[in-house]
């Protein structure tokens, strides 16, 4: 439980994306910042400890802390940091809530892959950057806040009871899960050997997985691939059989028809389509 009503105050928000072994961001903090990694990994380093977060990862920064980010050497690091305080009255402005138990507000939290969260993030950047001087825009941004500190807050209760909780450990072995997939997407991948590699049993790999992705690892592997064929699409290099090759489909058939269930139309008419816009 928390000890306080809060009433949010969104100051300012960015979408930042470091580039593989890029280091920024050095700064001391002066209002509260809440971190949301969207994707890859990296770490930011405080003047108390270093973070190493993964995508999924939410950790809130708090006024006089001074800070760095990077990103990983072999990843890009793509954050949200959302610049605010808890409280909108200027007085509590620096105060950080505190729980029931004397506790302050979790510093760090794995939400793993939460549409609700990502949407309200896109919201908040969104509306704060377009249209910012609107009333209405800023009661909504403010309003996307809390609910956003709400699911972060929900999720910290669970991992407390122990509900959908795992190790700093075992995030790491589903993303490397994940980064084997993007690496070998074009060649014949198993769920079995994808456990392997993150050195989890096959049971308990496909429910970390579902669980940090909101994928099955099967559908996972289907979605990049399409992903890949449409970008290979992109470039209007290659036939339809040729693209379903790249992208690791060796049945042309099978990918014509997972294609236009995800996308509701055929690969050629999609291709149609995106060569209609030159």
């Amino acid at each position: 439980m928390l000890s306080y009503n809060l009433s949010p105050r969104v100051i300012s928000a960015n979408k930042v994306v470091f580039p593989p072994g890029k280091r920024g961001l050095t700064k001391k903090l002066s209002d509260h910042d809440l971190v949301i990694v969207f994707d890859g990994k990296g770490r930011i380093v405080t003047d108390t400890r270093d973070y190493e977060l993964l995508k999924g990862d939410a950790l809130l920064l708090v006024p006089g802390e001074r800070i760095y980010a990077e990103a990983d050497e072999d990843s890009r690091f793509v954050t949200y940091f959302v610049h605010f305080n808890f409280f909108s009255n200027k007085e509590a402005a620096a105060i950080t809530p505190m729980l029931d138990d004397g506790r302050p507000w979790p510093k760090s939290v794995h939400l793993g892959f939460d549409a609700y969260a990502q949407e309200l993030c896109s919201q908040i950047f969104t509306k704060l950057n377009i249209d910012k001087e609107n009333i209405a825009s800023l009661m909504i941004v403010n309003g996307c806040l809390l609910s956003l500190l709400g699911v972060i807050y929900d999720q910290f209760s669970r991992q407390e009871r122990g509900i959908e909780s795992y190790s700093a450990r075992q995030k790491r072995r589903i993303y490397l899960a994940e980064d084997y997939i993007k690496q070998h997407f074009h060649k014949d991948l198993t769920v079995a050997d994808i456990a392997a590699i993150a050195d989890l049993s096959l049971t308990h790999f496909r429910k970390l997985f579902k669980l940090a992705t909101g994928k099955s690892p099967k559908d996972y592997i289907i979605d990049y691939r399409l992903k890949m064929a449409r970008s290979y699409m992109l470039e209007a290099e290659h036939n339809i059989t040729e693209i379903a090759r790249l992208a690791g489909f060796d049945d042309i058939h099978y990918f014509s028809r997972l294609f236009k269930e995800r996308e509701g139309i055929t690969p050629s008419e999609y291709m149609l389509k995106i060569t209609s816009y030159d």
